[in-house]
């Protein structure tokens, strides 16, 4: 999670700026079929948030995004239908696993496909997963896995070595 997930304490003296960096090796292409006369789609079951805003196949103009309340203020203000200009992601019901919705504005009166990309939760690692990531930051996913261990491991001591090799 450290690697995939970087923490302001854990970036680099003076890379504040890279706090909420979205790896491009964990976003995927979106793909939603948007079926007309209805406001919410599933998202993917990997989905995590949206790295970039979508926008309807063909058409040139992302989306615009709003609250999920605009949304709603919207549909009872008048009942628009059309081509879709605003999302909003939306949790699903609170189940396990996590799942999303998009809420898109006005009404699809046909089938759409919205496109973009989303960042997806990496499957867990195991004997038969290995970890997503690059070759080129190998080490740096070594790191980060020394990191955790030597503050999980060392709890009386304030020297993390491996957590500054890792920064």
């Amino acid at each position: 999670r450290r690697l995939y997930y970087p923490e302001v304490g854990m970036l680099p003296e003076g890379s504040e700026s890279l706090a909420g960096h979205k790896w491009s090796f964990l976003q995927s292409q979106l793909s939603v079929s948007l079926a007309s006369e209805t406001t919410y789609h599933a998202l993917p079951s990997d989905f995590v948030s949206m790295s970039e805003r979508p926008s309807i196949q063909d058409s040139d103009y992302p989306l615009q995004e709003v609250f999920e309340s605009d949304i709603r203020d919207m549909i009872n203000a008048e009942a628009g239908i059309g081509n879709p200009q605003y999302y909003a992601i939306k949790r699903s019901a609170a189940i396990d696993p996590l799942s999303y919705r998009i809420v898109v504005y006005p009404i699809p009166t046909k089938v759409f496909t919205l496109v973009g990309w989303y960042q997806f939760n990496p499957p867990e690692i195991s004997n038969s997963q290995p970890p997503i990531v690059p070759s080129n930051h190998a080490e740096t996913f070594l790191a980060s896995l020394l990191a955790t261990a030597d503050e999980m491991f060392n709890l009386e001591s304030t020297n993390f070595r491996h957590l500054e090799r890792f920064k």
